[in-house]
């Protein structure tokens, strides 16, 4: 019946610390020769089993009596001195590596937006050389009109640009219209998470130039397919995550070749080679992608 009884405790034991969270546990090592393994966690109690040095044992996180309950390799749960083994700390499990998360566009200084599309408008200084002398083109010095322009990145701080352009102005002897559509490159030498600063230079066609002279009642009209080139700096700050206010200043030349008695309505005109440059200043918003 005695033995029944002590069967019945080691099987209660071996139950118990099974049932013990993993982190209530420690790793140890006997360091003795032989270590003794008690029924209870007292002297004299009666020995259940006895481990060599270097045996590896569970060992609980508290101590009775100077006591350690352990589990030893065999199945074996019971009680050892804590003379006789050597107890580690809990084993700490490493932190997971913190994942550096991903920037937006605007979080990152170094970070360059695969396209960009802006839209601007504003004004236009022109100044008209070439037209014959008995035209007074004095009250045709400014416009306004609107640009779309799209760029893609080729590498970084290079842009390949995309550009249409839209502009007309009219005075009391001279209208001018005028529809661009030019390529180009756009340099980005400086760009933070607020401020961006671009280069561009473009060339390209103006599809639908038309030039109206108007005097003394009669009227000539040119209509042309010309060279157009543009130089730009370009300043834009942060607005929200993926939009920026953008200022722009430029300057373009437009050139026109007009033949004699084009579209003539009355107003007789020689053959004149013109150009319509100026500066442009506008403003608008640019959106990254």
């Amino acid at each position: 019946m005695m033995r029944m009884k002590k069967i019945m405790i080691v099987v209660l034991l071996q139950l118990m610390l099974s049932v013990l969270p993993a982190q209530a546990a420690r790793n140890g090592k006997v360091v003795v020769d032989s270590a003794k393994i008690f029924e209870n966690p007292k002297p004299g109690s009666t020995v259940i089993d006895s481990v060599p040095k270097e045996t590896p044992v569970q060992v609980s996180n508290t101590q009775t009596n100077g006591y350690f309950r352990v589990r030893v390799p065999g199945g074996t749960v019971g009680w050892i001195s804590g003379n006789e083994i050597f107890v580690s700390t809990p084993e700490l499990k490493a932190e997971p590596e913190t994942v550096a998360q991903k920037t937006s566009p605007d979080d990152d200084p170094e970070k360059e937006d695969r396209a960009r599309i802006q839209l601007t408008g504003g004004m236009q200084l022109l100044n008209f050389t070439g037209i014959p002398a008995a035209i007074d083109v004095s009250d045709v010095k400014t416009g306004v009109g609107g640009t779309l322009e799209i760029q893609l990145k080729l590498m970084p701080m290079i842009y390949l640009a995309g550009r249409a352009e839209y502009y007309k102005k009219s005075g009391s002897i001279v209208s001018f219209s005028t529809f661009p559509l030019m390529a180009g490159l756009s340099i980005v030498p400086y760009s933070t998470k607020l401020f961006r600063l671009g280069i561009g230079a473009y060339s390209g066609a103006a599809i639908m130039t038309n030039l109206s002279i108007e005097k003394d009642g009669k009227k000539s009209e040119y209509s042309a397919f010309n060279f157009t080139g543009y130089g730009n700096i370009q300043a834009s700050v942060a607005l929200f995550s993926n939009t920026s206010f953008l200022l722009e200043g430029g300057y373009r030349i437009h050139a026109l070749n007009a033949p004699e008695n084009t579209s003539a309505d009355g107003l007789l005109l020689p053959a004149f080679e013109a150009d319509f440059g100026g500066i442009i200043a506008r403003a608008g918003f640019e959106f990254r992608f």
